[in-house]
């Protein structure tokens, strides 16, 4: 896991990189992707989770459902997830 203070300079690297530099970032390094997000809803008091899925079948769906289901049931607030599955 990168440190703050690393992931920070990465962060600002890339925004310098692409001219990017009015857009406020925020980092939350956590033991677990759930738990980082988890601990950022609590800090703003967000109403809601708003999560994406491509849609996965199979052995790959059940890698993504662990840990989204860490999310859902851990979470204080509702958890929206919208499917970005290609148009065909």
């Amino acid at each position: 896991m990168n440190r703050t203070s690393q992931s920070e300079r990465k962060i600002k690297e890339f925004l310098e990189k692409y001219r990017a530099t009015d857009y406020p970032f925020t980092i939350y390094n956590d033991h677990s992707k759930e738990a980082g997000i988890l601990h950022f809803v609590k800090d703003i008091k967000a109403d809601l989770i708003a999560n994406g899925t491509h849609g996965r079948k199979g052995i790959s769906r059940f890698f993504q459902s662990q840990h989204f289901g860490e999310l859902v049931n851990h979470s204080f607030c509702p958890v929206l997830t919208l499917n970005f599955k290609k148009a065909k």
